[in-house]
Parts: structure tokens; sequence; C-alpha cells
């Protein structure tokens, strides 16, 4: 039996991407629905230009790009997994949640909420740019390095 859904995370083990198809087949009930999925498909991919770089079909398979970020290494902190809904393309494109917002700034995820709330904490490298600061996030929250009462997960 076919799948309406399915992911499957990224080999590399310290990828925050995830890859998840569906089957438009299953998905909708009638050729009509899906004729109306067909022709809003070109206006979607041109409305962000992240989405042409996590989005593609492939026959009835819509396959995407997704986050997941679960750690494998362990501590004695409890775990907390952190659950979002509706990753916005240019983070997943980007290999991190919450990338960056506006013109390129520091998501306020990181510095407004997290930190203040006592949920995650660590140092921000200063002078770098997205690129280099999305790096180092995802390596500290790999790796365990940064203050929390908790170990985190975000999918």
């Amino acid at each position: 039996m076919a799948e309406l859904k399915k992911c499957t995370e990224q080999q590399q083990e310290e990828s925050c991407t995830i890859q998840c198809t569906i089957n438009l087949s299953m998905l909708f009930d009638s050729a009509m629905q899906r004729k109306g999925f067909d022709q809003k498909w070109e206006a979607f991919l041109k409305s962000d230009p992240a989405n042409q770089r996590v989005y593609k079909i492939t026959g009835n398979l819509l396959e995407y790009r997704s986050e997941q970020l679960i750690p494998r290494k362990t501590d004695r902190r409890p775990p907390l997994l952190l659950v979002f809904g509706n990753p916005a393309s240019h983070s997943v494109a980007s290999g991190m949640f919450f990338s960056f917002e506006g013109q390129g700034r520091e998501h306020r995820f990181w510095k407004h909420i997290l930190q203040p709330a006592g949920i995650l904490d660590f140092p921000v490298p200063k002078g770098g740019s997205i690129e280099e600061l999305n790096a180092d996030r995802r390596e500290r929250m790999f790796g365990l390095d940064y203050e929390s009462p908790f170990r985190k997960g975000m999918q």
C-alpha cells in the first residue's frame, strides 16, 4: 500500500534537513482538485526565491525538504522537543531553523524569545555572516554546547 506522506532524515549526521514526499494521487479526491493544485504550482514556486530549492514535483510526488534538528548526543539534561509548523522556505534552504528575517537580520526567535526565557543561550559570534551564524548554531545544537536546563531538539 502506498503512503500518503513519508519523511526521511538526511544521511549527514549534523544536517537539519529531512526529505519528504507527498503522494498527490492520494491527496486529492478528484482530478479537478489536482488540476487546481497544478494551476497554482508555478505561482507558488515564484512566490519565494527559496521555494525552487525546497520543492519539486516528480510525476505524482510532491518532494520537499523540511527541518528537523534532534541531536543523537545525550547528556544528563532532560530532553525538550520544540515543535514548529510550516517552516519558512528560506530557513529550510539555509539549513537552520529561524535562519534570518527581513533583509538578512538575525531572527528574533533566537535573541528575543529563547534566550530571555532561559530555554537556550549560547554566545553569538560577532561580525559573522548569517551563514556563519547558522553553522555555529547548528554545530552547538548538535554538540549540546549551550547553556540550558534542557537538551534541545527542534522539529
